[in-house]
C-alpha cells in the first residue's frame, strides 16, 4: 500500500529541497548579522567591563556612603559586562554552529534570548558610568563648581545616550535596502 511505503521510507530517501542561491545568499546574511551583534556586544563588553574593574583597585572609604555606592556600581558593572560576554560568546558559538537555513527558526524560538547580552552590557555600562560620576563627586569634594559641573555633565551626557536609544527603539533602526532584482 501506498501509505505503508511512505511509513517505511528511512530518513536517506527524504529528499529536502536546496535554497535557491538568492535565498541561501539572505540567510547567510541573517547568520552573519546575528554573529556580528554577539561578537561586538562581546567586544564591548569586556573593555567596559575592565575599566570598571581597574576602577574597583581605587581607595574607598567604607564608612563615606558615597564610596560604598561607588564601589557597588563598579562591582556591578564588572559583573554585569562579564556575564554579558560570556553570554554573547556562548550564543556565537551556538549560532555560528548551525546551518544558516536554522537560523531564522532558532531566533523565532528564542526572540529575546539574543537581546539578554546587549540589556547585561547596556546595564553595566550605566553603571560604570554612574560609578564614574560618583568618583568625580568624591574627588571633587570641596571644590562645588567643579564638582557640580561634573555631574550635570555626566549625567546629561548619560541622558543624550538614554535619548539616542530611547528614540532608535520608538523611530526604528536604519531600514534595509531590499536587493536589486
Amino acid at each position: 500500500m501506498k501509505g505503508e511505503e511512505d511509513d517505511n521510507a528511512s530518513s536517506a530517501d527524504v529528499v529536502v529541497p536546496l535554497p535557491d542561491a538568492e535565498a541561501l545568499l539572505a540567510l547567510r546574511a541573517l547568520k552573519g548579522s546575528v554573529l556580528n551583534g554577539f561578537a561586538n556586544t562581546s567586544v564591548k563588553a569586556s573593555l567596559i567591563g575592565g575599566f570598571a574593574l581597574a576602577s574597583m583597585r581605587g581607595t574607598y572609604d567604607f564608612d563615606s556612603e558615597t564610596d560604598k555606592a561607588l564601589y557597588l556600581c563598579n562591582f556591578f558593572a564588572v559583573h554585569l559586562c562579564t556575564c554579558s560576554a560570556l553570554t554573547a560568546a556562548y550564543l556565537y558559538h551556538t549560532v555560528n554552529g548551525a546551518d544558516p537555513s536554522d537560523v531564522p527558526a532558532w531566533r523565532a524560538a528564542h526572540p529575546y534570548l539574543p537581546l539578554l547580552p546587549l540589556a547585561k552590557f547596556f546595564g553595566g555600562t550605566g553603571l560604570y558610568l554612574i560609578g564614574v560620576i560618583l568618583w568625580s563627586w568624591r574627588d571633587l569634594e570641596g571644590v562645588s563648581g567643579m564638582q557640580w559641573g561634573c555631574l550635570v555633565f555626566g549625567v546629561t551626557s548619560m541622558l543624550s545616550a538614554v535619548g539616542t536609544i530611547l528614540y532608535i527603539a520608538v523611530a526604528g533602526s536604519v531600514p534595509r535596502t531590499a536587493p536589486a532584482e
